[in-house]
């Protein structure tokens, strides 16, 4: 079988977009939180500086999460952001909505779920700016995030890529 060498030409012309990667950095959470609130609360922040003004910048977050009943609730519901502060204000990149039906009962039992959310922002400047990470509830139930301990590692990973 002969092989083909793929370059930018070729997936310009296949229109598929190249670009150049100006910078990667890995984020891990660092806090245990546990929150029973219908409202937003931010369970960690991250600071990150583009290089590059006219950059794309790419956000990757891979979670794992408790998910508990509430004493006497059976589903547990609620909701995970990527929130950016680049613009000066609260930019929601991506947000996740989660129902976990007929979960225990109870303070002690809980699922454990994970996955991934992502998206993307053009730069706004060459400025550092903050990345929060948001959890809620949306009506019922109980959400946990955690650290890395002798179990888990790096539950919580957020990728930050600026591409050109």
């Amino acid at each position: 079988m002969a092989l083909t060498k793929i370059n930018n030409n070729t997936l310009s012309s296949a229109g598929i977009a190249t670009g150049k990667v100006l910078k990667v950095e890995k984020f891990i959470n660092q806090h245990d939180v546990t929150s029973t609130s219908t409202s937003f609360s931010t369970f960690e922040t991250f600071s990150f500086t583009p290089t590059s003004a006219s950059s794309t910048i790419y956000f990757h977050l891979a979670l794992q999460y408790q998910l508990y009943g509430n004493a006497s609730a059976t589903n547990a519901d609620g909701c995970v952001q990527i929130v950016s502060e680049a613009t000066g204000s609260d930019v929601i990149i991506s947000a996740q909505d989660f129902v976990i039906s007929n979960i225990f009962n109870t303070n002690t039992a809980y699922e454990e779920q994970s996955g991934s959310i992502a998206g993307s922002q053009a730069s706004q400047g060459t400025s550092a700016f903050n990345i929060n990470l948001r959890f809620k509830i949306n009506s019922s139930g109980r959400i946990r995030v955690f650290p890395s301990d002798g179990t888990k590692v790096n539950p919580i990973t957020l990728t930050v890529t600026e591409v050109i």
